[in-house]
Parts: C-alpha cells; sequence; structure tokens
C-alpha cells in the first residue's frame, strides 16, 4: 500500500530563531491507522531530506571555516 502520489510524502518546515533551529516534518494522515509500508515511505522520506538539510549545513560549515576556498 502507498500513498497518495499527488501529494508530497511529508511537508517539512524549517524553524530558526536567534538561538535555535529545526524541523516541523507533517505526514498526511493519522500515524496509527496507518499500515507499516505507508509509515516506513514517510519515514524514508524525512530521512531523505534531513540527509539533505545535513549535507548543507555540513557545506555551510566548511564555508565559514575555509572562507569559501575550496
Amino acid at each position: 500500500m502507498t500513498l497518495i502520489k499527488t501529494q508530497p510524502v511529508i511537508e517539512a518546515e524549517p524553524k530558526k530563531d536567534d538561538y535555535s533551529f529545526g524541523y516541523v516534518l507533517r505526514h498526511r494522515g493519522n500515524w496509527q491507522k496507518m499500515q507499516p509500508e505507508q509509515r516506513a515511505v514517510i519515514l524514508q522520506a524525512a530521512a531523505d531530506y534531513l540527509e539533505a538539510e545535513v549535507a548543507g549545513m555540513r557545506e555551510q560549515a566548511e564555508t565559514l571555516v575555509n572562507g569559501g576556498a575550496a
């Protein structure tokens, strides 16, 4: 069983302020009523999103440390 393909599996909302940052990841549907296969799709989409964010953070940190020199 899969989720409806016309909508994103998750919606990510980065939250930042002066002293913190985080992410709100929303999925469609009630988690408790989902089949394990549906939960797996959501977890994989969330992991993919967060891994992309991590890569961006590492690049940003490298740029700060090296002043833009690669």
